[in-house]
């Protein structure tokens, strides 16, 4: 265990979670405290609080052995050193930040409404949150966008790795698979029309085998492994990019077989790019069936760590950060109806936005938007007076991402409405699920 580090000393899952969210990151910092202070910190008894240093003891005896107190005096000590100057990397002009800002590139998801409405595709350098009910496809969209990360730049993608952390092991290698065939058979078609060398050699070398190999599954079957992975993501990430990627895929096939040789060759070529998106699905599961997170403080703490811990990834590293989050039903909510406030949700307010969306989808006449303005006015309505569906783990939560985008039912379509974007008007655009992935709808034709 490197320097006594909380996330990875084997304690008990509670107790990990209780000191990882109160802002404890090594032993070090827990003998610090005595155990009154620390009852205080964790907001426990003074009882449980000895327990837990007592717990931390037994898997840290050599931290144990060390002063407790000099850890916080050189911790101080730096503070102070770095308050009296200030740091260059602050100084930052605005025209700066807007250039950086124009070279920052989108992963395209290959539904043309989508990627217009994000302004060319799922923007790097940010935190977009993805809600919807279950089944609407945020899963799908995903995992699409897991698969469009590793595109070649001569054909408008990234060229990158994907870090796909799932809380509630909803990722399907079986769907992934179809949509990277799918992927790949579209990127020959277009180095069929460039008709160049160079297009031609990096399609045949863009398989499927390929694009799976760039793709790395964190499964985290329970909260605290959720807080671990996400607050030590940076870590993650240059584990994933350091690593060859796909060796388990190559180790899995029979020796000397065919397979092998191809999935260990698929994983020296995706070894060799940056990891340009992170995905979290989902960010709420584990709270929404764990009891040790009925404290809301102490969910808005552990919610605000992991936020925190994504905007700094997204920053520094240039990455798209995607966050799936539920949805819940909101009493006496007010407000838009559509979640451009901090706590909106979709609700009985929302028939001129039906009417909007009635325009994406059908003939986009007047009696057209009116009928499906009252098509899904009804169905606000059947929620119930003054409630309205609205985006799990309260406002607080809603004000830790930088975009987000809501995807909904409007009849037997699915149509996903950007609620919140400092950049980008707000709007609305129908998709589909189809066997090779999200695409646009039937009725506009094919992707």
């Amino acid at each position: 265990m490197a320097d006594g580090a909380i996330a990875l000393a084997p304690i008990s899952g509670p107790t990990r979670t209780l000191l990882v969210a109160a802002g404890f990151r090594t032993a070090h910092d827990v003998f610090a405290m005595p155990p009154s202070g620390l009852a205080k910190e964790l907001r426990v008894d003074v009882a449980r609080a000895a327990d837990i240093l007592a717990e931390v003891a037994s898997c840290c005896p050599r931290e144990r052995e060390q002063h407790p107190d000099e850890r916080p005096k050189r911790a101080r000590m730096a503070g102070d050193q770095a308050a009296s100057r200030l740091d260059p990397r602050l100084q930052v002009s605005a025209l700066s930040l807007l250039e950086v800002s124009k070279k920052q590139p989108c992963i395209v998801t290959f539904c043309r409404g989508i990627d217009t409405l994000l302004g060319g595709g799922m923007p790097t350098g940010e935190v977009t949150e993805v809600v919807g009910v279950p089944g609407v496809g945020k899963t799908q969209l995903c995992t699409q966008l897991a698969v469009d990360a590793s595109l070649p730049k001569a054909f408008g993608g990234v060229d990158g790795q994907t870090l796909y952390i799932d809380t509630e092991g909803s990722f399907t290698p079986d769907r992934c698979a179809q949509m990277a065939n799918a992927l790949s058979a579209h990127v020959r078609g277009m180095a069929a029309r460039q008709s160049s060398a160079t297009a031609a050699a990096a399609a045949a070398a863009f398989t499927t085998e390929f694009q799976m190999a760039r793709i790395h599954v964190v499964r985290c079957t329970s909260l605290a492994e959720q807080m671990a992975t996400i607050l030590g993501v940076q870590g993650v990430v240059k584990a994933v990019e350091a690593g060859p990627g796909g060796g388990d895929a190559a180790a899995s096939a029979p020796a000397g077989s065919g397979a092998a040789a191809g999935a260990a060759a698929a994983a020296a070529a995706a070894a060799a790019a940056p990891v340009r998106l992170v995905i979290v699905d989902s960010i709420a599961f584990h709270y929404r069936g764990d009891a040790s997170s009925a404290d809301a403080g102490q969910r808005s703490r552990q919610l605000a760590a992991q936020a925190q811990a994504l905007h700094s990834l997204a920053a520094t590293r240039g990455i798209a950060v995607v966050v799936v989050n539920h949805v819940t039903t909101k009493l006496g909510g007010r407000g838009d109806a559509w979640g451009s406030g901090s706590g909106g949700g979709i609700g009985a307010g929302a028939a001129s936005e039906a009417a909007e969306a009635a325009g994406l989808l059908g003939d986009g006449s007047a009696a057209a938007s009116a009928a499906a303005a009252a098509a899904m006015a009804g169905s606000c309505d059947s929620l119930g007076a003054g409630s309205q569906l609205a985006p799990a783990l309260g406002d607080s939560w809603a004000h830790a991402c930088t975009n987000r985008l809501f995807l909904y039912w409007f009849g037997k379509v699915r149509v996903a409405r950007l609620a919140k974007s400092p950049s980008r008007p707000l709007g609305a655009a129908a998709f589909a699920v189809t066997s090779e992935g999200v695409r646009r709808p039937p009725a506009e034709g094919s992707a």
